[in-house]
């Protein structure tokens, strides 16, 4: 991968990197560093050098966590949900709350077919409450989100 960047930002055309599923095999801080790595050669950090756009495919919530949220576009049954400036409701500081909030533990909402936000740690015995009942949060792609009480 390194050999393709070098080569797509020192080239006369414009680059395009497409990356499936990077984290396979990566352990979550490796995950970082290529994440960072892949940033800076999207900006074209150094000089003389061109930007690359990448585009990614990812499983990883550590990986979507790192990501700026504008960057992300959701594919949900061949549909795509940008997450962009101006085409979603969010405000500005809609994004910079999300950019603080998610973490590599919240991320996982991305990748769930429903979500239960709840408030602090007693809610949070929610998935083994309904368990208990026999209803399985995992089994229909449930996530559960603690906001920490932050008035979503």
């Amino acid at each position: 991968m390194a050999t393709e960047l070098v080569l797509l930002r020192d080239g006369d055309e414009l680059g395009l990197l497409l990356i499936e599923e990077p984290e396979a095999h990566l352990h979550p801080q490796l995950q970082e560093r290529v994440q960072q790595l892949l940033e800076r050669t999207s900006k074209a950090a150094e000089p003389d050098s061109r930007p690359v756009q990448i585009i990614m495919t990812t499983h990883s919530p550590s990986l979507a966590a790192g990501a700026d949220i504008a960057s992300l576009t959701l594919v949900n049954r061949a549909q795509l949900f940008s997450l962009a400036h101006g085409k979603t409701k969010l405000l500005k500081s809609d994004y910079e709350f999300l950019r603080r909030f998610i973490d590599a533990t919240k991320a996982n909402l991305f990748f769930a077919r429903g979500v239960a936000i709840v408030e602090g740690p007693a809610e949070a015995l929610l998935p083994a409450l309904a368990a208990a009942s026999g209803y399985s949060f995992s089994e229909h792609c449930i996530s559960c989100v603690d906001v920490g009480g932050v008035g979503l």
